[in-house]
């Protein structure tokens, strides 16, 4: 798929000390706990070892989250300093920064401009936790200012929200007072994806709360959404092709980005899962629930209990379309056996771009309106 890798994204772990209510591993109406089919697992040492015997093939490393936070990850220092000292990459992490204390992350910011730090702050000391659930944020400001006086690159990223927008600007004076190299307020397309009433809502601690998109300039407006009837004329401007990443997920599959990655996640560790058939890459196994006599609706939980689907599962999970899940494993195979095989040299070009999917149109379609405000 690319004659060169040059960005690898790595969840190192599905663990998290956060109950982001929205995030995809929070049950926000049970409390904001982590859902039951959460594996919690994490990276070693050696693991990361075994996958990159020569990291300086690759320019880039983002140490990233679709299910944890990389601070999460018992080895996450000795895997930074592995790749600081064996290769000239860059790496950066995104983190809540509520984890490891002060001197941690002092010794941390060692490599300087080296090591690039997202740290995901969204509001003050009133509204942080409104979002970052179960987060302090005076421990964030202490780790982030200690990182910062080590000489370590920061940089703030904020989410904004109807309950936050009002302190961007606050926020953004107190991140040049610190420090921060820069500051980013995040026009989230998150409210473009769901009104269900469930997705605005959470119950924490007894207490129920409420998330509401901005009502100012940081509201991400719906600009060239999907439309089935002009499907013809979307152009998907993939940053995956565009940047040339993978990403790999903490079980050691590759895909193409974050979206693949979360929904394959979720097949792996499916006894417990609800799919979105607009979002469903594995188009076989909708075609044998079909033959079975099973109707599909967009996001019904399917009948995980009937033996029938346990075949199904084991057979889509080793089957000819993928080439068996084994061979895009980075435990198994090399990353660039994997980027030469046949899930991202047939599967992805000869499926993915030619039917144009939802979530690849609404996330890189051109004209898409970009989600990042740099301040």
């Amino acid at each position: 798929m690319y004659e060169k890798i040059d960005k690898v994204n790595i969840e190192l772990t599905d663990k998290c000390n956060s109950r982001c209510p929205q995030c995809h591993r929070t049950d926000a109406q049970n409390g904001c706990k982590p859902y039951s089919w959460i594996q919690n697992i994490e990276w070693s040492f050696e693991d990361f070892k075994k996958a990159f015997p020569n990291p300086n093939c690759y320019p880039d490393f983002f140490l990233c989250g679709t299910y944890g936070d990389p601070l999460m990850c018992s080895d996450l220092y000795e895997i930074v300093k592995y790749i600081m000292e064996n290769s000239k990459s860059q790496v950066m992490l995104s983190t809540n920064a509520s984890v490891r204390d002060e001197d941690w992350w002092f010794i941390f910011s060692q490599w300087g401009d080296r090591v690039h730090v997202n740290f995901a702050i969204d509001g003050l000391e009133d509204t942080n936790h409104l979002y970052r659930v179960g987060t302090s944020f005076k421990k964030i400001m202490r780790n982030a200012q200690a990182f910062i006086d080590g000489k370590g690159h920061a940089i703030w990223t904020f989410i904004v929200f109807k309950h936050n927008q009002h302190q961007v600007e606050e926020a953004k004076q107190l991140s040049l007072e610190m420090g921060f190299k820069a500051f980013e307020a995040v026009k989230s397309e998150r409210w473009n994806s769901s009104e269900d009433d469930d997705f605005h809502t959470y119950n924490y601690k007894g207490k129920q709360y409420r998330l509401d998109p901005p009502t100012t300039e940081y509201k991400h407006e719906k600009t060239n959404q999907w439309n089935e009837q002009d499907e013809k004329e979307k152009i998907i401007d993939c940053y995956a092709i565009r940047d040339k990443e993978v990403w790999i997920d903490c079980n050691g599959y590759v895909t193409p980005c974050c979206f693949y990655q979360n929904k394959l996640y979720r097949l792996v560790v499916s006894n417990k899962n609800t799919f979105d058939s607009k979002i469903d890459f594995h188009i076989t196994l909708k075609q044998k629930l079909k033959s079975k006599g099973y109707k599909w609706t967009t996001n019904q939980t399917l009948p995980w209990d009937q033996p029938y689907w346990q075949d199904i599962l084991k057979e889509t999970m080793t089957n000819d379309l993928l080439g068996g899940l084994d061979n895009i494993n980075i435990f198994k195979n090399s990353l660039e056996e994997i980027n030469q095989g046949y899930f991202f040299n047939n599967y992805i070009t000869d499926y993915v771009w030619k039917n144009k999917l939802n979530p690849c149109y609404n996330v890189c379609g051109k004209g898409i309106q970009k989600g990042v405000v740099t301040l």
